[in-house]
């Protein structure tokens, strides 16, 4: 099996031409319902591409090794369409790259903020995807940190201009109802994972371990811990609503394993 080539190597911020099969389209990043482009914009500029006039660039970025598109989907389609098959010329489409980003959630936010002022607006729908992927990507926490300080509302609709403060605080609940429920106990000692968990889940999970440990400290015998595991699993559904990852073992030694 053949090594797989190295991309090209673009500087950051210069515009320059990319031959399209170096470039990962990945639908899942770009803005747009559905990871559609209007076919009206498409069919526009691609008879401005034919017609030999200069199109802005499309944005990309290092993602995995790949040079990924993160915004430019109607260029790049309508690109793709007005090129001729039969060039031998090597004809590249018009690039400026970004660098390398972290993971998809960035890309995946980083594409969703390009387009929250683009040329074409963003139906609510997709304003609304832009907002989820603004989370997904830490970027409700100050610094964009996973476990920073959360922000408030109307420091987070500043962000996200012509989206109402109300608007946003009714996107978190129905969305991520563990942000909202942190955002309105205590922004400050948020520290979970990226704030996606919900406040009171930890509480409960943090109770059943407590219960589980009990139960099983009691058994005595074989029969006395198959009993005290079924109780303590018991008690874990009826906490938090989920089956537990791991159920502890007894180890060698004192107490219990609960690796």
């Amino acid at each position: 099996m053949n090594a797989p080539q190295t991309p090209p190597a673009l500087e950051t911020g210069v515009p320059t031409f990319l031959p399209p099969e170096w470039l990962h389209v990945d639908r899942e990043i770009t803005c747009r319902e559905g990871g559609k482009a209007h076919e009206k914009t498409v069919t526009a500029i691609a008879l401005a591409f034919k017609a030999g006039a200069e199109i802005e660039p499309v944005t990309v970025a290092l993602l995995n090794g790949r040079w990924t598109l993160i915004d430019g989907l109607h260029r790049y389609e309508a690109f793709m369409r007005a090129r001729d098959p039969d060039s031998e010329t090597g004809d590249g489409i018009a690039v400026v790259s970004i660098g390398k980003l972290k993971d998809v959630h960035e890309a995946r936010w980083r594409a969703g903020q390009m387009n929250w002022t683009g040329k074409r607006n963003l139906t609510r729908r997709e304003k609304r995807e832009v907002f989820r992927r603004y989370v997904n990507a830490c970027q409700h926490r100050k610094g964009g940190k996973r476990r920073g300080p959360l922000k408030g509302y109307r420091e987070i609709a500043k962000e996200l201009p012509g989206v109402s403060k109300s608007t946003i605080h009714n996107w978190m609940r129905a969305d991520f109802p563990s942000v909202a429920d942190a955002i309105a106990k205590d922004a400050d000692k948020a520290s979970d994972a990226g704030g996606h968990r919900d406040w009171k889940a930890e509480d409960l999970a943090s109770k059943a371990a407590r219960y589980r440990d009990d139960l099983l400290s009691l058994a005595v015998d074989a029969a006395g811990t198959k009993a005290a595991r079924e109780a303590a699993e018991a008690v874990i559904w009826k906490l938090t609503g989920e089956a537990p990852r791991r159920m502890p073992v007894r180890a060698p030694g004192y107490g219990y394993d609960f690796s």
